[in-house]
């Protein structure tokens, strides 16, 4: 019935795979990756990028699991606000 092998994503709780999902998607999204590559970002500029990204991450699942997998409005606003000021902070770093 089950695999003897299971990735780890599988066997972790649902929340932290929500959020290294997300954070992958995220610096994509951000194109910090890309940035470093063409050169318009350095390496450090990249490495706090996604440092604050870690860091949004991190207050969403202990937000998350203040609230028994959920958050509330002010808690997501605030978030969605903490992400757009760090996509402002890479497209002005990049441009």
């Amino acid at each position: 019935m089950g695999s003897a092998t299971t990735s780890r994503a599988v066997n972790a709780p649902s929340g932290a795979a929500f959020s290294l999902r997300h954070a992958a998607a995220r610096s994509a999204r951000h194109g910090t990756t890309k940035g470093v590559a063409d050169g318009t970002l350095t390496a450090r500029q990249a490495t706090n990028d996604e440092r604050r990204d870690a860091n949004i991450i991190l207050r969403e699942s202990t937000d998350e699991a203040k609230h028994n997998g959920h958050l509330t409005r002010a808690e997501t606003r605030r978030l969605n606000h903490a992400e757009n000021r760090n996509s402002c902070a890479i497209h002005r770093q990049r441009h």
